[in-house]
């Protein structure tokens, strides 16, 4: 019985043009080629599965093809079929986390020194080659800088930042990206087609995306996919495999917070549980469904950047009508600001409850920020009555009051010696209706160096205002009682926690500045 090949063997690569999303690389070695203008040692970088090492054996079979060096490998002379075949005695493929010594690397330097037996180019490729010690490297670096003239170094690495820049120097770079979810589902439904594999758009899209730009790893997919259901891979099942939260579930996450059920947050995530799914994975699917809700209320009829079907769309925008763009918005910031303290947690179960309890109450919460622009605009009512707090009194729809607050609410303070606290909250002048003037809410914190106040004309002056031009007058019991009975007072010490300390006049500024 013949041995099964893997997709990712079979349909790995043979020629430049079945390179698949590396464009720019491949481009740049072809014209190379075509000119001459070959370089002494090359260094390619990128995610596993993205090609490096297939480009590097077709590189090495440019070189020494019998019609080449050319940018097209013919694939059928004895050198490009003993490339391919792995047999070849002057193209080395070395494993760099296997052969990371000093001691190891010395005889490969000594080999790069001897002239191809067989082939125009002696190729040496080395994989991994961040893996190799600071001493190997250095070893390296007289062969690199003064090669022979029929010795080529392909080096390949995931993590390029680990490579010393005394090698790089040495090389030319070539970066392999990330391939597009596009590349990827193309190439498997061609390889769908050639297989006679029963694979739907939607089900290569959705391998496609768990692949994460890999190529090798969405092949490999494929591959568990017909070992587990057969030449027809159902999206059912595909699902499965992947470890994808089934549909349902995530929108009946999302109706738990858009509605604000939160007392159903518990049993759903002990649901998710004893599903036996990973909450992490969970979660990222869950960001991932917020995410396309944003984007199907944005776009609204533009749907190309959403890889659903038909009815998976429809699902969307019924579930998005359920709130607006911005507290989408705010729904998916709160998910992606959350994310690392779920990785990191003892506790995933517990996280996940409170986090959805708190998004669920998301619409409600109001910003200090937006606390203190309604009361500076003097939309006390409107703003207390769209929040979370009691309403406001009916008496407050009869009084017109403009409200400065210049302070943020905090605990009350434990009385210390050396320690004044001075709350001015009102504005009243003899003969005006209480409630008709400017209401002024600012609060100074005076220091221990403040504690005694200077007096002047045997009236006491208060830290914090000018000297000049201070009233010398003080309200009268009836005054003070007006001014603690205006609605807006108690709906602002309702609202802050305030307490009262004294009740003074304050002069009109004389011009705006003052203000």
């Amino acid at each position: 019985m013949q041995a099964y090949q893997i997709l990712a063997r079979k349909y790995r690569p043979q020629t430049f043009d079945e390179v698949v999303g590396q464009r720019t690389v491949v481009q740049t070695l072809r014209n190379a080629l075509d000119s001459g203008r070959l370089a002494q040692a090359y260094i390619f970088s990128g995610m596993r599965g993205v090609g490096k090492t297939t480009v590097a054996r077709i590189l090495a079979k440019a070189l020494n093809c019998v019609h080449g060096p050319t940018s097209n490998p013919c694939n059928v002379c004895p050198s490009c079929v003993a490339i391919r075949e792995d047999r070849s005695v002057d193209v080395l493929e070395i494993d760099g986390a296997s052969n990371r010594k000093v001691e190891e690397i010395g005889p490969i330097r000594d080999t790069a020194q001897v002239k191809p037996l067989q082939s125009r180019f002696k190729v040496i490729i080395i994989d991994e080659v961040h893996m190799l010690s600071t001493t190997a490297f250095n070893a390296l670096l007289k062969t690199l800088e003064e090669p022979p003239a029929s010795t080529v170094f392909i080096f390949a690495t995931t993590e390029f930042h680990k490579v010393p820049p005394t090698i790089v120097s040495r090389c030319q770079h070539f970066e392999f990206r990330r391939l597009s979810p596009k590349d990827i589902l193309d190439h498997l439904l061609f390889i769908a087609e050639k297989e006679r594999i029963a694979l739907s758009r939607f089900g290569a899209q959705l391998i496609a995306e768990a692949a994460d730009g890999s190529l090798r790893d969405a092949e490999s997919l494929l591959d568990k996919a017909v070992a587990f259901g057969g030449p027809e891979v159902k999206e059912e099942q595909l699902k499965e495999i992947l470890g994808l939260v089934p549909r349902e579930t995530l929108y009946e996450a999302s109706q738990i917070i858009l509605e604000g059920k939160t007392e159903k947050v518990f049993t759903f995530i002990h649901k998710i549980l004893t599903q036996g799914y990973d909450l992490r994975l969970f979660y990222e699917q869950v960001v991932q469904h917020f995410r396309n809700l944003l984007l199907i209320k944005t776009l609204q009829a533009d749907t190309e950047l959403l890889s659903q079907t038909p009815e998976e769309l429809r699902y969307l925008e019924r579930e998005a009508e359920k709130a607006s763009a911005i507290d989408l918005l705010r729904y998916l910031q709160t998910l992606l600001q959350a994310e690392a303290g779920l990785k990191y947690t003892s506790h995933p179960q517990i996280y996940l409850e409170t986090l959805f309890i708190k998004l669920s109450h998301l619409p409600h919460l109001v910003s200090l920020k937006e606390i203190f622009s309604s009361l500076e605009e003097g939309k006390v009512r409107t703003f207390l009555e769209t929040s979370s707090f009691s309403p406001v009194e009916s008496s407050l729809s009869t009084t017109k009051v403009n409200v400065k607050a210049e302070s943020t609410t905090r605990p009350p303070l434990e009385t210390k010696p050396g320690l004044a606290e001075e709350v001015v909250l009102a504005e009243s002048t003899v003969g005006k209706t209480p409630g008709s003037g400017e209401i002024k809410a600012p609060t100074t914190f005076l220091g221990a160096e403040e504690k005694e106040d200077k007096k002047e004309d045997g009236e006491e002056t208060r830290s914090g205002f000018p000297e000049k031009g201070r009233p010398k007058t003080k309200l009268d019991l009836t005054e003070k009682e007006a001014v603690l009975s205006n609605p807006t007072i108690q709906t602002f010490m309702s609202l802050f926690q305030a307490r009262v300390v004294s009740i003074d006049s304050i002069p009109k500024p004389e011009n705006t500045e003052e203000v």
